[in-house]
C-alpha cells in the first residue's frame, strides 16, 4: 500500500512504499540536504582510520599492488619481456617497417600489422628466440600463411618429432 510522503526539502508530494523508506522525492533534493552538514571529527577520524593502506581503484597501482602482478617472473611469456620488445622494435627499424614477403608498407587510410617472426621458431630453437638475424617483419596475413603461426604447433609435441622434421629439412 503505497502512502504519501511529503518532501522536506521542496515540500512536494510523492508516493512511497513502507518498505522503501523514502524521504525525498528525487536524488536532487536528497543531496541538497546535506548541504551544509558537517561530520563530527570523532566520525571523520574513524573514516580514516578504516581507509589507511587502501589504494583507490582509479589509482595506478605499482609492483606487488597491481591486481596483475606475477610474483614469478619465470612465468612471464617471452614477448613480455623488455629484450623481446627492445628486439622487435630493433628488427622493424631494421626491415624500414616493411612486410618481407609481400613489401607491404601500408597506403592512405590503411596501416599493416606488422608482426616479428622467428624465421626458424622459438619453439624448436630456443637458443634463437633473441637473435636478431633469426627474424624478419611480417605483415599479419603473410604471417598466418607461415608454419609456425601460432595455432599451427600443437602444445603437446614431443621432442624426437621435432628433431626428425629438423634432421630431414
Amino acid at each position: 500500500m503505497a502512502l504519501e510522503v511529503i518532501c522536506p526539502i521542496c515540500g512536494k508530494a510523492f508516493h512511497s512504499y513502507p518498505s522503501w523508506h523514502k524521504k525525498f522525492c528525487s536524488m536532487s533534493c536528497r543531496n541538497q540536504s546535506y548541504i551544509g552538514r558537517r561530520i563530527p571529527g570523532e566520525v571523520r577520524q574513524k573514516m580514516s582510520a578504516s581507509h589507511k593502506g587502501i589504494i583507490p581503484a582509479n589509482v595506478f597501482k605499482p609492483g606487488d599492488q597491481h591486481p596483475g602482478w606475477n610474483p614469478n617472473r619465470e612465468q612471464v611469456a617471452l614477448t613480455e619481456t623488455p629484450e623481446y620488445k627492445a628486439l622487435a622494435l630493433r628488427v622493424l627499424a631494421r626491415d624500414n617497417y616493411a612486410c618481407q614477403s609481400c613489401g607491404g608498407r601500408g597506403r592512405a587510410g590503411y596501416r599493416p600489422v606488422l608482426h616479428v617472426h622467428h624465421i626458424k621458431p622459438r619453439r624448436d630453437y630456443p637458443e634463437l628466440a633473441l637473435d636478431e638475424s633469426n627474424c624478419q617483419t611480417l605483415c599479419l596475413d603473410c604471417h598466418r600463411k607461415t608454419d609456425s603461426y601460432l595455432s599451427r604447433w600443437p602444445a603437446h609435441v614431443d621432442e624426437a618429432s621435432v628433431r626428425a622434421t629438423r634432421e630431414a629439412a
